[in-house]
């Protein structure tokens, strides 16, 4: 939801004059055609054709937008993953933001959608020896097309990218090899002192 309104943000306003504003503006413009409100014209208006026209409830309008706004919170929860632990932002030092971005890391690449087979960090963030400037992590994904690679692709760099750095204030830095692309993976790992597998939840 947050990612439509920034990609379209005149639409989503559009949006709200419709459900919001334009009952309201509609009753004004009516008020300069007649003094009766419009649900009263229109039960007028219907009886004189024998049409029967249930009685209005305020009910009507604030159940509907109850039951969207429901749906699309539990849409948001179910497609958006919480990580078991919300990390702060109040000047991390490395060891902790290791543990805390490990942890989110791990919880956020879990979801089924992404097919992700493996995670693992590796850089400044695993050293101690070093401060950490941005957070490293190789993801190795399960075999699916490429039309579906590009699309998780754009999530992981964009919008996962986006929502790391506003929780940890570093830039997530990620390198994705494909499930053809394992020997290469493997002989990068090969060539790094150190580096961390993430345990994810849905790994076979």
């Amino acid at each position: 939801m947050r990612k439509f309104i920034k990609r379209h943000p005149f639409l989503a306003y559009a949006v709200v004059f419709i459900v919001w504003d334009l009952p309201q503006w509609l009753a004004s413009v009516w008020s300069l055609i007649s003094a009766n409100p419009i649900i009263k014209s229109l039960s007028y208006t219907l009886q004189k054709r024998e049409i029967a026209l249930p009685h209005f409830s305020p009910y009507w309008i604030t159940t509907a937008l109850a039951l969207a706004m429901a749906g699309m919170i539990m849409r948001e929860v179910r497609r958006r993953p919480l990580p078991k632990e919300l990390p702060t932002l109040d000047s991390l030092d490395d060891m902790e933001l290791h543990r805390q971005a490990a942890n989110w890391l791990a919880a956020s690449l879990s979801d089924k959608k992404l097919c992700i087979q493996r995670a693992i960090l590796f850089g400044s963030v695993v050293h101690d020896n070093y401060a950490t400037t941005d957070v490293d992590v190789i993801i190795f994904g399960k075999p699916m097309s490429d039309r579906k690679l590009k699309r998780v692709g754009r999530k992981l760099k964009g919008e996962m990218g986006e929502q790391f750095k506003e929780r940890f204030g570093h830039r997530l830095h990620l390198q994705l090899y494909t499930a053809m692309e394992k020997e290469r993976m493997e002989a990068f790992l090969k060539g790094l002192s150190k580096y961390e597998e993430l345990r994810l939840e849905n790994r076979q």
